[in-house]
């Protein structure tokens, strides 16, 4: 077999396999936040950096959305990274972008990878809180405390990778 019926193979199991339910949802929410004139925050690192922008450029001139991304702005990201540490950038980011009960945030991930490094800063040797991004995000939002939280960070699973959790 090619590599190009390979390729297409692969992309309609993927197709297949989408949620056209959770699709049609997700579209729903995005009407409803562009009809209260909430705001969309979209974030990504790496390629889903990119994507990020991309997409608020699309939700923004498509969609009618007011839609933004911290990694659309170089020079306060690296500047937040530097002073603060990375592990507290879109927080920071969030926070001084007024992120409010009106506004939506969407999370771009493909490998969860770079999640560990927002997460990373806290109670653990390696300095990894033991939560997960949404959690944390959704704890920044609505200022509750008592989210549940997950196992062992991922970070701690990777110490050997990283000399910062080792």
């Amino acid at each position: 077999m090619t590599f190009a019926a390979e390729f297409v193979g692969w992309t309609q199991k993927a197709l297949s396999a989408l949620d056209a339910e959770a699709i049609e949802r997700l579209v729903e929410e995005l009407v409803e936040l562009r009809t209260r004139g909430g705001r969309l925050f979209v974030l990504g690192v790496g390629g889903s950096a990119a994507n990020a922008s991309h997409a608020v450029n699309d939700f923004r001139k498509l969609c009618g959305i007011e839609a933004y991304t911290p990694t659309d702005n170089v020079a306060e990201l690296t500047a937040r990274t530097n002073d603060d540490g990375w592990e507290t950038t879109f927080a920071a980011w969030l926070r001084t972008s007024r992120l409010n009960r009106s506004d939506s945030l969407l999370i771009l991930s493909v490998g969860g990878g770079s999640a560990e490094q927002a997460r990373c800063g806290g109670e653990h040797r390696c300095g990894c809180r033991d939560e997960n991004l949404a959690h944390a995000f959704l704890r920044l939002l609505t200022g509750e405390t008592s989210l549940p939280t997950r196992g062992a960070p991922p970070c701690a699973r990777r110490a050997k990778a990283r000399s910062r959790c080792a």
